[in-house]
């Protein structure tokens, strides 16, 4: 059996990518990337104490896919951060500050 993957993959790489997604489409975005960020820290807990670390406090914190959308929206109402990707904001600055308190 062969099964293809039919669905459009959108690729949001920038704010005025994200800004042009619908709530729903926002949250179903960051539900695919939070469930492949979780892919890659299993797979590298292997190798990184430090990715074991990020690993264990991401799924101990109690937090919502609708937070890091808001999150995401928070940090881009900064011209700063309109260049960065969700992805990057998600990881480097929402999810890095949930865990580690950085900025």
């Amino acid at each position: 059996m062969v099964c293809i993957n039919l669905s459009p993959r959108v690729i949001v790489e920038n704010y005025g990518n994200w800004r042009s997604l619908s709530l729903s489409t926002k949250g179903a975005y960051i539900t695919g990337v939070w469930d492949s960020l979780l892919i890659q820290l299993q797979e590298g807990q292997a190798y990184e104490k430090q990715e074991d670390a990020f690993l264990n406090c991401l799924l101990e914190k109690d937090f919502t896919i609708g937070e890091l959308v808001e999150g995401i929206d928070l940090w881009y109402t900064s011209t700063k951060y309109k260049s960065f990707s969700p992805i990057t904001l998600m990881k480097e600055k929402i999810l890095k500050r949930i865990c580690f308190n950085k900025q």
